[in-house]
């Protein structure tokens, strides 16, 4: 008896959840204008770097050979830059931290556009006195800045 309530129960509630033509052509599609998630922000200002700066890394390269390989990635996409990086911690010639450490620049290696035609840098960059090795070389957003013009006369 138990087990033909529970089928005519089940029954009931299966005939009741279904929905017919006419409930579902209630429904109307109304289509709107496109929604994009994350339009892309242009960035127009462009930072101008100089000798003695202190900019944020998080990707650090033992030697000019590596972080070129970076940035042949960087010429290309997202992905092979992304891919790069990996490659390169894991060979060991190169570090990613966990949070950006700021670090002095001491040159400017190179100039070039990366893959979305931004324009970028190497830089070559002292180290932390707790990271072994004395110097590292980055990639940076921007461009090396124009020669300042030195002052004439006294400061007062």
């Amino acid at each position: 008896m138990k087990k033909i309530l529970t089928i005519i129960t089940a029954g009931m509630i299966l005939i009741g959840c279904q929905t017919t033509e006419k409930a579902q052509a209630g429904i109307e599609i109304i289509d709107g204008p496109p929604i994009t998630v994350n339009p892309p922000v242009p960035n127009p200002k462009v930072t101008d770097w100089y000798k003695g700066d202190i900019v944020g890394a998080q990707t650090l390269c033992k030697d000019e050979e590596s972080i070129m390989k970076i940035v042949m990635a960087d010429t290309k996409s997202a992905e092979a830059v992304r891919m790069s990086m990996y490659l390169g911690s894991m060979t060991g010639d190169c570090v990613i931290m966990s949070q950006p450490v700021g670090v002095p620049i001491m040159d400017i290696v190179a100039e070039y556009l990366d893959f979305a035609k931004r324009p970028s840098v190497v830089l070559v960059v002292a180290l932390p006195r707790y990271v072994e090795g004395g110097i590292a070389y980055i990639i940076a957003g921007g461009r090396r800045g124009p020669p300042k013009e030195e002052k004439k006369g006294r400061d007062i």
